[in-house]
């Protein structure tokens, strides 16, 4: 064995022939000097020392990283040639080279293990005269010997949280997270966890975070009147041999809860003085209070909140569902004032036929007054559209000053509307009003018109039948449909025309007027031509009430070549 002096070997080699199978694993032997052992399998002829390689080595450069011997060199003068990653190869191509006459291996530069963690290299013998290759190729793992110059680092630089005030702080209410690129499960490489400050130093609630795997808790109870936001600065640090740190912020939002029962703020009795039917905004009320009723008025208000009421005690949250509410007592003295008088009902209805005689009572509408001490009460008739009504302004009876029309414009559809007012004596006065529905019972006393007095027939045409109509004011029984007969029944008059039944065409209009076409009237002998100009006809009509009324009709005829524009 040959033996050489050399740096105490720090990192592992794996070697390995090319055409073989792996060689044992070069173990780390020293002698009672601590200087290493070179050691050579008998069947083998390369040596080599362990190589040296550390992350970030600061130099200088070149540097020696190790020996390499093949026993071929006593009969040869061999050539040590090196190739492969780090050599001629990506990565960190031009890293390593050999001394090709005495096998020394030495690294340029440094290196960092993060990017490149492992090289394996191929050394070669030669024969420098003949370049004949010796031996077979050894191959072996050169590892980057880790050095602690990661720190930790947070998968998230700033951490935004939300979270309620009922919150249990017992249970993780964040998982923070970091990682260190260093050799894995190397002391370079484990992360603990701590917490460097919280923001702002609350005596009733300190955060946590377990040092193993990051899970922030807390102790305590939040309060959002005490402090609604809370900083953590949290720290990661590894284990190397000088361990290296980093930070992020977890910022807390409190969210505000139902700690705190509400306070009534002046007391717990409240007085109020409010007038009769008044409304006052600092009083709150679904309708204005009546001193008759209750000159006095007690209302006792409990206040309670939505959201369960909570506590802490002994630094642990509590959920209070069965605690009493606060109560206020509310004293309202109502003041009297006059109330204006009241008609019951606000609408009376009176029915009556038109035409009757002035005078005629329709009836009373009388109101009363609501005040504790009632006060007297006048009548006046506030609206009176036809100037049909009066009213005894002690009594309220109501009686009619005109004749009733039913067909008047200001009824709609028989009714007719009026106001009465009832006026008190108080201070000051106060008036009611009420509201008089006359029902206007219809009689006949509208006699039927011919919607035309006239119409134009064209002599040559006074075969054709055509249509008179007529209406009438009043309403059933005592309109349409009619029934027409001619006036004059003498014989001629019984030759020239005749009067046949229709079908009964009704027709109303906005003022409810009936039109009614109900008979023809017909030339009966065309032969005998009517001479142009007017022909008087008289005609009878009789209602349903067989009531018959004459009816002057006029046919004027003209010739044919004069009717061009008529029918």
């Amino acid at each position: 064995l040959s033996v050489k002096k050399c740096a105490p070997p720090v990192v592992r080699v794996h070697a390995q022939e090319q055409q073989g199978g792996v060689q044992e694993r070069t173990k780390r032997h020293v002698d009672s000097a601590g200087s290493p052992v070179l050691l050579r399998r008998s069947k083998r002829r390369w040596v080599l020392t362990t190589i040296v390689l550390e992350e970030n080595d600061p130099g200088p450069f070149p540097k020696k990283a190790g020996d390499l011997f093949n026993d071929r060199a006593e009969n040869y003068s061999i050539k040590y040639l090196i190739s492969g990653p780090g050599v001629d190869e990506a990565p960190e191509k031009g890293l390593f080279y050999i001394d090709d006459l005495n096998g020394e291996v030495f690294v340029k530069r440094a290196i960092d293990r993060e990017k490149t963690p492992l090289f394996v290299v191929r050394f070669d013998a030669t024969d420098r005269l003949t370049g004949q290759v010796l031996d077979k190729s050894l191959i072996f793992n050169v590892e980057v010997r880790d050095k602690n110059d990661n720190a930790p680092r947070f998968s998230q630089t700033v951490y935004n949280l939300s979270l309620k005030e009922t919150t249990n702080l017992d249970s993780p209410i964040l998982h923070v997270t970091a990682t260190d690129d260093d050799r894995e499960d190397s002391p370079n490489s484990a992360v603990s966890y701590y917490l460097i400050r919280q923001i702002p130093d609350l005596p009733n609630v300190k955060f946590t975070v377990d040092p193993k795997n990051g899970l922030i808790r807390g102790e305590g109870c939040l309060n959002y009147e005490a402090s609604n936001f809370i900083r953590l600065i949290v720290g990661a640090k590894d284990n190397g041999p000088v361990s290296l740190s980093n930070s992020t912020t977890v910022n807390i939002r409190i969210q505000d809860g139902n700690n705190n029962m509400p306070v009534f703020t002046s007391g717990d009795k409240y007085e109020f003085t409010v007038g009769e039917g008044e409304l006052k905004h600092e009083l709150l009320r679904l309708k204005p209070l009546d001193f008759e009723g209750t000159p006095t008025k007690t209302v006792i208000i409990t206040v309670e909140n939505e959201e369960p009421y909570f506590s802490c005690e002994n630094k642990k949250l509590r959920m209070d569902k069965a605690v009493a509410s606060p109560n206020v007592t509310v004293l309202i003295t109502v003041l009297d004032s006059n109330d204006a008088p009241v008609f019951t009902p606000n609408v009376k209805v009176f029915r009556e036929k038109e035409n009757v005689v002035v005078g005629t009572v329709l009836g009373t509408f009388t109101a009363t007054d609501p005040d504790r001490v009632p006060n007297n009460i006048r009548y006046k008739i506030a609206q009176d559209p036809a100037g049909w009504m009066t009213v005894d302004e002690n009594t309220g009876v109501v009686s009619t000053t005109q004749v009733l029309d039913r067909e008047s414009p200001f009824v709609n559809g028989s009714t007719y509307t009026a106001l009465i007012y009832a006026i008190d004596d108080g201070e000051p006065p106060a008036t009611g009003t009420g509201t008089i529905s006359l029902y206007i019972s219809d009689v006949n006393d509208n006699t039927p018109e011919l919607t035309t007095p006239y119409m134009y027939r064209c002599d040559h045409q006074l075969d054709v039948p055509f249509t008179i109509e007529a209406t009438d004011k009043d309403i059933d029984p005592f309109a349409g449909p009619f029934k027409f007969d001619l006036a004059d029944h003498s014989k001629s008059m019984a030759q020239m025309w005749q009067v046949e039944k229709v079908s009964v065409n009704e027709t109303k209009s906005d003022d409810d007027f009936v039109t009614f076409s109900v008979s023809l009237l017909s030339l009966m002998q065309p032969e005998k031509p009517l001479k142009p100009g007017l022909i008087e006809l008289g005609l009878l009509k009789q209602d349903e009430k067989n009531n018959t009324h004459w009816l002057d009709h006029q046919v004027k005829t003209k010739k044919e070549n004069q009717c061009s524009h008529h029918i």
